[in-house]
């Protein structure tokens, strides 16, 4: 395991420590958001769909109050410019 593998379940282990997941498939889709975002592992093709389908029903502010920030400031969406942070 390399380096990087371990840093990652160290930080789904702090993760899942940190806070209670529910049981059953939202929790579980948790899980694999959190293992994917730490890189410890790459989700399979049933996995991404069900963290894809997960994602799509929580639903989005369609009208956020957060500027973007990075490489996102001055990129258009659903035809809008992206604020960036000034700063």
């Amino acid at each position: 395991m390399s380096a990087t593998e371990s840093r990652g379940r160290a930080r789904t282990r702090e993760l899942a420590d940190a806070r209670v997941t529910p049981t059953g498939s939202s929790g579980e889709v948790e899980r694999l958001i959190v293992e994917a975002a730490t890189g410890v592992r790459r989700l399979t093709e049933d996995e991404l769909q069900r963290v894809l389908a997960h994602v799509a029903r929580a639903g989005f502010d369609p009208a956020p109050t957060a500027r973007a920030g990075g490489r996102l400031a001055g990129l258009s969406w659903r035809g809008r410019t992206l604020k960036g942070l000034t700063g």
